[in-house]
């Protein structure tokens, strides 16, 4: 059993195809997991597979539209400081803050 000081969540970003990036879910992690884990389970979370990725355990959808598409490549995953591009095959970590980041926040008025 996972102790709760052990999780954290996951944003995800989409901005693949998006004319503006823009947070769509919070995935649950286990942050004592490697990080390749953690990006396949967020990942696998928020493709729609057997059902709507939203609806799947540990994830907080936070789009206002009916539905929302599955993450993709090209689109952004980040936990704690760090930032993934998903790729073709697996995942690239990014160095600094990717600009996407800087617009989705502006977008929702988040203050540091």
């Amino acid at each position: 059993m996972l102790n709760v000081d052990q999780m954290g969540f996951a944003t995800v970003l989409h901005c693949a195809f998006e004319d503006t990036p823009r947070i769509v879910a919070f995935v649950e992690v286990d942050l004592q997991e490697d990080e390749d884990m953690m990006l396949d389970v967020v990942y696998e979370k928020t493709n729609t597979i057997h059902q709507e990725w939203w609806k799947n355990e540990g994830v907080l959808p936070v789009f206002t539209e009916q539905g929302c598409r599955s993450t993709s490549v090209r689109d952004i995953i980040k936990i704690g400081d760090a930032f993934w591009r998903v790729a073709s095959f697996g995942f690239d970590k990014l160095e600094g803050v990717p600009d996407q980041w800087h617009q989705t926040r502006a977008k929702i008025n988040v203050k540091d």
